[in-house]
């Protein structure tokens, strides 16, 4: 219960970083997705079931606080990408660090198409003009934060 509270608290404060540092460091109106991002790690960290219940529960406290017009998108999203990510509990001392991160950028596209694919179906937007304009930006700008932060703050992925 205790490691609940730990890294539920930091996800509260992982919010209040998307909607401040995220508004102040937005390039053209994209601005990268810390969110997901920490719900990847405590995916990896975790496991699926706790992917699954920090990204639905962040997910959710991001739409609500984004006041988003689909409220759940996002816990949806979070969710599923939180549950990808927990298959890779463990294997971090198997896989070659390169394959983690290519894996781990892979999930930040999928969570990417599947949230603007979903959130922009209603629209006359093409896929092709959908991906030029909302999800490729988004992916290269959160991968680029991500990538500065993984390598600036030492993430320890050891369970033990």
């Amino acid at each position: 219960m205790e490691r609940f509270a730990r890294n539920f608290g930091i996800g509260l404060l992982v919010l209040l970083l998307q909607f401040t540092v995220g508004n102040w460091i937005m390039l053209l109106g994209i601005k990268p997705d810390f969110v997901l991002l920490y719900v990847i790690y405590l995916g990896y960290k975790e496991g699926r079931i706790s992917g699954v219940i920090y990204g639905f529960s962040l997910g959710l406290l991001q739409d609500v606080a984004a006041a988003s017009a689909f409220i759940g998108l996002a816990s949806l999203i979070k969710s599923i990408i939180g549950f990808g990510a927990g298959y890779l509990h463990g294997k971090y001392h198997i896989l070659n660090p390169i394959w983690l991160s290519l894996i781990a950028i892979f999930l930040v596209l999928l969570g990417q198409i599947l949230y603007f694919g979903i959130y922009y179906s209603v629209s006359p937007l093409e896929f092709s003009e959908m991906m030029q304009k909302f999800i490729l930006p988004t992916f290269a700008y959160t991968v680029a934060v991500g990538t500065v932060i993984f390598l600036t703050i030492p993430i320890p992925l050891d369970t033990t």
